[in-house]
């Protein structure tokens, strides 16, 4: 349910990013103690998105990315899902850059993190309607 939850959370917004620019933001090995993750971003739109896993095995409760291309004078509306919650929140450019932290305190895990600059939806998709709270241990 967690994963299907995950991909219905992102089949309206993540599509359209792999038109754009990639980039990885953790490793590439597929063992079952790593964490491997990727960013999209759409330099047409400023809109991006980043997928992060946790493998099954792997000792590492989250890591900490500065995402590339993200414009510092801009503000952004981030959205953050684990599957089971979503988290709104409103970030600076410059913010992001110095780092965003990604916690998956369950193994195995996956989070998914949308990006897109305030005052618009990404590439005409439909924003999801969510509240917005803290995210807590």
């Amino acid at each position: 349910r967690r994963l299907f939850a995950s991909w219905r959370f992102s089949e309206g917004w993540g599509w359209w990013c792999w038109y754009g620019d990639f980039y990885p933001i953790a490793g590439t090995g597929t063992g079952p103690t790593e964490m491997a993750g990727w960013q999209l971003h759409r330099p047409d739109t400023g809109d991006g998105v980043i997928y992060c896993f946790r493998r099954a095995e792997c000792g590492v409760y989250g890591i900490v990315v500065a995402p590339r291309a993200v414009r510092p004078q801009t503000t952004y509306r981030i959205t953050r899902s684990d599957g089971e919650k979503t988290v709104v929140e409103t970030l600076t450019g410059r913010r992001m850059l110095s780092g965003m932290v990604l916690r998956l305190p369950n193994a195995p895990s996956s989070l998914i993190v949308r990006y897109a600059p305030t005052g618009g939806t990404p590439s005409g998709a439909k924003a999801p309607t969510t509240k917005k709270r803290e995210i807590r241990k």
